[in-house]
């Protein structure tokens, strides 16, 4: 299932780049998460390990993964004219879900544009596609609170 979201920041790119990329935005969304950032030249990369909370998650699906599912994201950022690009990888542990895509970070005018695009995948036979839909409505909550406690961190 292809899954897309749009957001904005009110502060300039530089700034709006390094909170995105900073271990205490993730701090901010899961007190647990483990954040490793490496950097070589121009190119920023992520890898975090935390828990997404399934409260919002419909009882069926959450009785079958838990109250949090834990999970292994890889961001490799690049800057890019005035920009910056990122492909990512989202893997679920012990879960057989994932969801792989890019986010463009691009300047305009009075504002930082934020654009992801990606595909969730779930393997599981027979309902497969109807979970993709569950999981994407989990990220896009994700998705939300990663972009309001940016926005925090950013004043």
């Amino acid at each position: 299932m292809q899954l897309t979201f749009d957001a904005h920041f009110d502060a300039p790119i530089a700034e709006v780049f390094d909170h995105l990329t900073s271990s205490q935005l993730y701090q901010r969304l899961d007190e647990r998460s483990t954040v490793v950032i490496t950097e070589h030249g121009s190119s920023r990369t992520l890898e975090v390990e935390r828990a997404f909370d399934t409260s919002a998650v419909p009882s069926p699906v959450r009785s079958m993964v838990g109250e949090a599912i834990q999970v292994s994201e890889s961001t490799h950022w690049v800057k890019e004219g005035s920009g910056f690009s990122a492909t990512f990888e989202v893997r679920t542990v012990g879960l057989p879900a994932s969801f792989i895509g890019t986010i463009e970070l691009s300047e305009r005018k009075s504002f930082t544009a934020f654009s992801l695009s990606g595909n969730v995948k779930v393997n599981v036979p027979l309902i497969g596609a109807g979970l993709e839909k569950q999981v994407g409505e989990v990220l896009r909550l994700q998705l939300e609170d990663m972009v309001c406690q940016a926005q925090e961190l950013l004043g």
